[in-house]
């Protein structure tokens, strides 16, 4: 599941970035990268910090890409990778997080909610991106509560 979520993130990224005639080809690739890497980790952050609540909001849609506490955390956490990892000018980070974070985030928000039964499971990807440590908390109920579906 965890690579699962990482190849789609990546190939979202690329996506969005091929679309971008200012990015060489070449750092496509390195970009995609740091942009799941960053995304994954705003996640795990989330998780650890238990604000399963912010999670659940994006990827239920209650709250959009680009304005989530995920999203602003994510874009942030790229534009400091960007530009200390790859050299990019800081507007140009900037203007590179901006405008891929809310794909990528766009991306999984529809794997999650395709009504196809393809897409993720929030709590195995929840568990995966937190390394299934949740300190003996019950994330089925967490989960459950905040989506506002009762418990099991």
């Amino acid at each position: 599941m965890f690579e699962q979520i990482e190849k789609v993130l990546k190939e979202a990224a690329l996506h969005t970035l091929s679309q971008e005639p200012g990015i060489a080809p070449q750092d496509r690739e390195l970009i995609s990268q740091e942009t799941a890497e960053a995304i994954l980790e705003t996640m795990k952050d989330k998780v650890m910090e238990g604000n399963f609540a912010e999670i659940t909001d994006l990827l239920s849609g209650k709250d959009t890409t680009r304005d989530s506490a995920i999203g602003k955390a994510a874009i942030d956490a790229l534009k400091g990778k960007l530009a200390t990892k790859l050299n990019v000018v800081p507007n140009d980070a900037a203007t590179i997080a901006i405008q891929v974070v809310p794909a990528v985030l766009k991306k999984i928000l529809e794997k999650t909610n395709d009504p196809t039964g393809q897409q993720f499971d929030l709590k195995e990807m929840i568990s995966q991106v937190a390394g299934g440590n949740f300190g003996g908390m019950d994330i089925k109920s967490i989960l459950s509560t905040l989506r506002g579906k009762p418990k099991d």
